[in-house]
């Protein structure tokens, strides 16, 4: 069998788009033998994750909410009894790479299955020894403290942005002036959309607290 395969003479249901916590879309190409667990490895593998036992693939379910994949699943069975088929359009000079390889470089349009690489076991930070762990760990945080809104003080929250910054950014700038100056982050990723517009400038104010 050739190494690379011409999207023309295979289905779209042989990929599916992986969702990593930072955003990043990476590509998968697979096989009736391939299971769950083998793209969840080379996803983690793609990112140098040793410590892989809390993390997992999920799937947004509409009226479920978030549904982990169990990883002795056959993705190919996953993907038809649970998504459904749409068109693809795509030109016949577009190859997939084999499986564990990325489509980042290619200009992809049609609307390929999606699963989400996603903590499914938190437990507490002490517990993960190495930083690349704590940071994806830490990525999934963010992510609950900004889209989900989790009750909390709002002090709380301004004190996580804080942190968030602190960790992504280093100092804050010595003579950021967050009334008459252009914000040196996007609010909303660091912080709930509810209440943007009035916290923006604490959150900047109390990060220059944490400066080192």
């Amino acid at each position: 069998m050739s190494k690379f395969c011409c999207c023309a003479k295979h289905p779209y249901i042989n990929n599916v788009k992986v969702v990593l916590l930072n955003n990043k879309e990476v590509y998968y190409k697979f096989t009736n033998d391939t299971l769950v667990e083998d793209i969840f490895h080379d996803v983690c593998s793609s990112m140098n994750l040793q410590e892989r036992d809390i993390f997992g693939l999920a799937m947004l379910r509409n009226n479920e909410g978030w549904l982990f994949i169990e990883p002795s699943e056959f993705m190919h069975r996953i993907i038809t009894n649970y998504f459904v088929p749409t068109d693809q359009k795509c030109s016949t000079d577009i190859f997939f790479l084999p499986i564990n390889k990325s489509l980042n470089h290619c200009s992809l349009q049609p609307s390929y299955p999606t699963v989400y690489f996603r903590v499914r076991f938190y437990i507490p930070i002490h517990c993960i020894n190495e930083r690349t762990t704590q940071h994806i760990y830490y990525l999934q945080l963010r992510k609950n403290h900004v889209l989900y809104e989790l009750f909390c003080d709002p002090n709380v929250y301004l004190q996580l942005a804080a942190f968030a910054l602190q960790a992504e950014l280093g100092d804050a700038p010595k003579c950021f002036n967050p009334e008459t100056e252009i914000s040196y982050f996007l609010p909303e990723l660091y912080y709930p959309k509810k209440g943007l517009t009035t916290k923006q400038q604490s959150v900047s104010v109390i990060h220059s607290v944490y400066n080192i």
